[in-house]
């Protein structure tokens, strides 16, 4: 089984998101995204929304279409799947911890 990467951690600039160590991305895929198969897929990245709903965004890659290609990996092609079925608390529980700067632009 393939963790998100060695740390956990998902990071840009000084901000990151520790996902916690309790199942894979793949597990957490297969239980929201109906006909996701880790065979076929290799969940890549995530991003989330919240304002009025939540709405998570999970980009793969198809792993059948990479095969025995050399692709350069900022050039891949990624399907993504939109998630807007589960709720911005319940996201918080796959959060290990999260650490986030937001400037007032002042």
């Amino acid at each position: 089984m393939k963790k998100v990467n060695p740390n956990n951690e998902k990071s840009s600039d000084n901000n990151s998101i520790k996902i916690t160590t309790d199942q894979t991305m793949d597990e957490f895929c297969e239980r929201y995204i109906q006909g996701y198969n880790r065979d076929r897929f290799d969940a890549l990245a995530f991003r989330v929304y919240i304002g009025q709903g939540t709405l998570l965004t999970v980009f793969v890659v198809d792993k059948g279409k990479q095969e025995g290609k050399n692709l350069d990996r900022e050039k891949m092609s990624v399907k993504r799947f939109k998630i807007n079925s589960i709720p911005a608390s319940e996201l918080l529980n796959y959060c290990a911890s999260f650490n986030y700067m937001v400037l007032t632009g002042s």
